[in-house]
């Protein structure tokens, strides 16, 4: 059993430039790694008016959808999801992008 030392040293161990890590070779009965499942933050910066607009959006949903609240963090992931599963949206998000960079 190699200890967070040993580990530590072998990755810090010197190697020429281009030249391969040492394979690391799995017992044949041991599983591959498991996919990563855990999520990932990414976070923004809002203008402050934009923020409270948010916000506002996200109480007025939850009385319409008749819960305590919706998390803005809920409404950017779905966002996202649209973003990347629909070309209508994407094709807007890139136009919005490109004026953005035009303007700058």
């Amino acid at each position: 059993m190699s200890t967070a030392r040993d580990r530590l040293a072998s990755r810090l161990e010197f190697r020429p430039p281009g030249a391969q890590p040492p394979e690391k070779k799995r017992p044949a009965d041991e599983p591959p790694p498991a996919a990563r499942t855990r999520l990932v933050r990414r976070t923004v910066d809002l203008p402050a008016a934009r923020h409270h607009a948010l916000t506002s959006w996200c109480e007025e949903l939850a009385v319409n959808l008749g819960v305590a609240r919706v998390p803005g963090q809920y409404v950017m992931d779905e966002l996202v999801h649209l973003l990347l599963t629909d070309e209508t949206t994407a094709r807007k998000i890139r136009e919005a992008l490109r004026k953005r960079f035009e303007e700058e």
